[in-house]
């Protein structure tokens, strides 16, 4: 069995996107031979955006939409 965690900020990700990130970290860990079966589960943690920090200042919903756009 493979437990992938991930963790999210809260208010940057729709539902749609947490099912493809755990789509995508499932179809990751098949490709090193492993069924996507119920051997593999994904562990979405949703944390608040204040206590999310890079570098030291906190990221806010609009700083990490800024930083994912490039700006």
């Amino acid at each position: 069995m493979a437990l992938i965690q991930a963790k999210l900020t809260d208010q940057n990700f729709a539902p749609i996107q947490a099912d493809r990130i755990s789509q995508k970290n499932s179809d990751a860990v098949s490709i090193e031979g492993v069924d996507r079966t119920p051997e593999i589960w994904i562990d979405l943690e949703e944390v608040l955006s204040e206590e999310w920090e890079i570098g030291g200042p906190a990221m806010t919903p609009e700083t990490l939409r800024a930083l994912l756009a490039g700006e």
